[in-house]
């Protein structure tokens, strides 16, 4: 269905297997989209069924999601499912409850925390025996998936922030923005439980360790912009600034140069949200988190034209291609990003394309 509809690479719309979208910030946007959308299908000899069709709407489920101009919340018909959920007899009906929650896992904090008790009677060299810890966990998941916040849609106008906190043995994260009134809206919950080895870590380095982990779970909505990262470890406050580091340190302190960002430092009583995730995060818990993500279809000449059009982007093709190879990190705010990512850029046919080594 996406190559069908290659064509409208431009079009705002998403196509997901025989769901197809078309999105505007207008009523009458949408319908010359939906006039192309009809002769495709009608060129392919597809059909479609009337009695699912929507026009006009402000709010509508998508891949088991309700998305409205609020933001993004369960689908009460699933929150109705996992509240008559029976109570788990074996390791399957536990493996069953837990595969449906964890797909709206990020929509709750401590979803680890209720989690962990349960996973851990699915183990194989663990009998199974409901106790009252793991009917509390059931009951608690249970309330908190049927009970879950609408989640802020990103607007690239508002300012992200990442809250980073690491406990002895989790990292917790939140991805959220700044409304122009100064209201935080969260767009995503994260936590992790951190490795054998990474248990042994000092204190700075599991923090800084929150700090990679987050950056690379954000990626998509962080690369390219300029954005907050809070802490409640003082010391991270200086990360950015120049050192000598050696191994694994030069790896993060390399990667965290892809990104343009203001650390500020957060007392631990003001850091309650990204602490609170960090430290009820249970020890058996992986991360079984899958991003989806909306792929719009680009061909060369268009990305060509995009970026002779971009005086940032031109500037530093300019500076690349010449034989001194100097870079003028005063001649743009947004020059700064592309310079300290020169060693992965290359420009190819007249285009300017970023690698990324899959080991990242």
């Amino acid at each position: 269905m996406e190559s069908l509809f290659s064509e409208l690479h431009r079009t705002p719309i998403l196509v997901y297997l025989d769901d197809i979208i078309v999105f505007t910030d207008s009523e009458t946007k949408p319908i010359q989209a939906i006039k192309q959308i009809f002769q495709i299908l009608r060129n392919a000899n597809l059909k479609i069924k009337p009695s699912k069709c929507r026009f006009l709407q402000k709010e509508i489920i998508y891949l088991a999601y309700i998305i409205g101009e609020k933001g993004i919340k369960v689908d009460p018909t699933k929150a109705d499912a996992v509240r008559s959920w029976k109570t788990p007899r074996n390791a399957g009906d536990i493996q069953k409850f837990l595969g449906f929650c964890n797909y709206y896992r990020h929509f709750v904090k401590n979803f680890a925390f209720y989690e962990a008790p349960l996973r851990q009677l699915t183990l194989n060299q663990t009998k199974f025996v409901w106790q009252k810890e793991h009917n509390d966990c059931f009951e608690n998941l249970t309330s908190a998936l049927t009970s879950t916040p609408i989640l802020c849609l990103p607007n690239p106008a508002n300012k992200f922030i990442v809250d980073t906190d690491a406990s002895d043995y989790a990292l917790g994260s939140i991805l959220s923005q700044v409304l122009p009134d100064g209201k935080e809206l969260v767009i995503y919950f994260a936590s992790k439980v951190l490795s054998d080895v990474e248990k042994r870590y000092s204190t700075t380095r599991k923090e800084l360790l929150a700090v990679i982990w987050s950056l690379k779970k954000f990626k998509p909505y962080l690369i390219g912009i300029i954005f907050t990262l809070r802490t409640d470890h003082k010391p991270l406050t200086s990360i950015q600034s120049t050192g000598s580091y050696v191994g694994q340190l030069t790896r993060w302190i390399d990667l965290i140069s892809e990104y343009d960002f203001d650390i500020q430092h957060r007392s631990g009583r003001a850091y309650t949200n990204a602490d609170t995730l960090s430290r009820y995060c249970c020890a058996i818990y992986r991360d079984f988190t899958t991003n989806r993500f909306a792929a719009f279809f680009w061909i060369p000449d268009e990305i060509r034209s995009e970026q002779m059009n971009d005086k940032t982007i031109q500037q530093f093709m300019k500076a690349k291609n010449s034989k001194s190879g100097h870079y003028d990190w005063n001649a743009d705010p947004l020059s700064s990003i592309l310079i300290r990512q020169e060693y992965a850029l290359t420009i190819k046919n007249g285009i300017l394309y970023r690698k990324y080594d899959s080991s990242n």
